[in-house]
Order: C-alpha cells, then structure tokens, then sequence
C-alpha cells in the first residue's frame, strides 16, 4: 500500500467524520419525508483491514431501525447474509432460515481462492 499507518489513519478518522454527518442528515430526511416510519438499514462492507486484530476487516457497521417491531431477532454476531432475512421474517411473515454467518478472506493475489472466516 502506497502510505503510512499516520497517514491512512488520518484519512480513516476524516471519512467517518465526514459520513456521519451525512449519514445523520439522511436518515433524519428519511424520517421526515415518510408517511409510516421506514425500515432503515446502513452497513458497511468491510472493517478496518490494517487492524492488528485478525477479524478486524469483518468488524463491520451494522444498524438498524426497525419501527413497530419489538422481538425483532437480532444478535451481537450477525452478518450482512441474515440482515433481510430478518426484515423480511419480521415484515412480510417470511419464514426465512437464517444461514450461518460466515465470512470469507483471500489474499488480493488470489482472489478466486477463499477461506471461511468465523464471524466475531
């Protein structure tokens, strides 16, 4: 990678200043312009990958706003592969299984060749 740890930490810091300012200003324009209350999902795609930590690039935002929902069926370790799993069990009387939450890792070099990776 072409900078330093200084210099990509700087740049980190900046972005999620910036987009949760933005973030903020959207969701409440969201709330503001709807009739019901919406189902709001934001996450990310990815961590931070030059954590020391081995699952830190798996550490991703994961949150939501699920209005008139109350045992919505969420837990602490769920992964993007469940999230409208959920919403579409809890809003449309789906009876979706839930999958595993797995994660997969590849080398840049190899990116045809992965690797579950346990989520955190």
């Amino acid at each position: 990678m072409g900078y330093g740890w200084d210099t990509y930490k700087k740049g980190y810091v900046d972005e999620v200043m910036y987009l949760h300012k933005r973030i903020i200003g959207v969701v409440d324009e969201i709330l503001a312009q709807s009739e019901q209350p919406p189902v709001i999902i934001i996450q990310g795609d990815h961590g931070i990958p030059r954590l020391k930590s081995e699952n830190a690039k798996f550490q991703i935002l994961n949150a939501y706003f699920l209005p008139g929902v109350t045992d919505h069926g969420l837990y602490p370790t769920i992964s993007p592969v469940n999230s409208f799993r959920i919403v579409f069990n809890n809003y449309f009387n789906s009876d979706y299984e839930l999958l595993p939450d797995k994660s997969y890792a590849t080398e840049e070099t190899l990116i045809l060749q992965t690797e579950p990776f346990p989520c955190p």
